[in-house]
């Protein structure tokens, strides 16, 4: 189900919902909050994946961690990573599933350990 509504904050941040900026914002960020994904920090790790799509310095989505990139990646892998790094072809739906619970654990901590400056720009109230 996460996927499928972070699939319904995507489709916004591309503006390929509303042709108005605001109405996409403002649906991108009921739907990231719905999952509890802040919808700038989200955007600005997206915005950096386009402007370098598999570009192994750039692109955040290829950096190693369960599932690696490239055979320099590999290499350079230990651990689980580098086990897995050798059936990765077998094991790739499997992990994939994985990566998007990573994703989603790490824009949660994002999102609690961000400054409330920073949360009240991506769609978080401050305290009352």
């Amino acid at each position: 189900m996460f996927g499928q509504v972070a699939l319904l904050a995507h489709d916004p941040a591309h503006r390929q919902v509303f042709r108005r900026r605001r109405p996409s914002e403002t649906a991108g960020r009921i739907a990231g909050a719905a999952i509890g994904m802040g919808y700038g920090w989200w955007q600005d790790k997206h915005t950096r994946h386009h402007a370098n799509p598999n570009h192994e310095d750039l692109d955040p989505d290829i950096a190693p961690d369960l599932l690696v990139w490239s055979q320099d990646q590999a290499r350079a892998a230990t651990g689980l990573p580098r086990i897995i790094g050798r059936r990765q072809a077998f094991l790739f739906f499997p992990c994939s599933c994985s990566k998007g619970s990573t994703f989603m654990s790490r824009a949660r901590e994002h999102w609690a350990t961000a400054p409330w400056t920073a949360r009240c720009s991506t769609g978080t109230p401050p305290p009352t």
